[in-house]
């Protein structure tokens, strides 16, 4: 139940400053991923320890997982199409941990850490995924522009 008195400048804020934040996460790995960035491994990297955790062909899956977080962060944070953008972030994390971080436990003083972190990244992507990227997003601006009639109204309705 919404709470009446609540504000929708607050709300708005609240839902831009999560956008913002999961942009920021997920742009940054999606480097790491993608071009070797912040010190990651880029394809060829990536691809060696998705192979080594399971997720053959490598190079596919580390393509997949490049573009989802790069190019799903940047989305999101923009709010373009966010509700779709959010929803593959949740999916990603939820593959990191199913893949990756399961047997190490919820904290683990291992170097490959436990499923906390990505069950938080998981559940604030899926919020953003219910919720949609509120008043302050490229979604708003096209939604105004091209309102709920149409086949691209329907898919903003639906992404967005």
């Amino acid at each position: 139940m919404t709470n009446p008195n609540a504000s929708p400048r607050l709300a708005d804020g609240a839902v831009l400053a999560l956008r913002l934040g999961l942009a920021i996460v997920f742009v940054a790995h999606g480097s790491q991923k993608l071009f070797g960035m912040f010190g990651g491994g880029g394809i060829s990297g990536t691809a060696k320890f998705f192979a080594f955790v399971g997720a053959h062909p490598g190079t596919f899956w580390a393509v997949v997982g490049g573009v989802a977080e790069f190019g799903g962060g940047l989305a999101v944070g923009l709010g373009l199409l966010s509700r779709a953008a959010a929803a593959v972030l949740a999916i990603d994390m939820v593959m990191a941990v199913v893949l990756y971080n399961a047997d190490n436990g919820f904290f683990s003083e291992k170097a490959t850490g436990g499923w906390e972190i990505n069950m938080v990244l998981a559940c604030m992507a899926l919020s953003v995924a219910l919720t949609g990227a509120g008043r302050v997003s490229a979604d708003a601006v096209l939604h105004n522009r091209f309102g709920s009639d149409g086949w691209t109204g329907r898919v903003l309705n639906l992404a967005a």
